[in-house]
């Protein structure tokens, strides 16, 4: 009986002591901070290229590297073609001229 009594004051001492809580109140420029270091930790996470590519040097070297082997790229797909389509007329040019065809002088040459 007595630690049911004790214990109900502990209970009530704990609540009493609650009543003077206030609410927390930030400082004046807490959200001004806050946005400022939060951009900060991102500018921080970012990747280790992209400061690199802001400046103007690198970025013209890159672009140069991208534009080199567009380039050679472009121009050997421009010459298989270009092969392509010569051993396609030739190959049209001796069918049409039966050149591909093996007649009776080749067969009875004199050796």
């Amino acid at each position: 009986m007595r630690d049911e009594q004790k214990l109900r004051e502990e209970i009530e001492a704990t609540l009493n002591s609650l009543e003077g809580i206030q609410c927390a109140e930030p400082s004046y420029y807490f959200k001004s901070k806050l946005i400022t270091r939060l951009e900060n930790k991102t500018a921080k996470k970012s990747s280790w290229l992209f400061p690199h590519l802001a400046r103007p040097s690198i970025a013209i070297a890159v672009l140069l590297v991208f534009l080199i082997l567009n380039v050679v790229t472009i121009s050997s797909l421009l010459r298989q073609k270009n092969q392509r389509a010569s051993s396609t007329e030739l190959q049209s040019f001796a069918q049409e001229y039966n050149l591909g065809t093996t007649t009776l002088y080749d067969t009875n040459t004199i050796k």
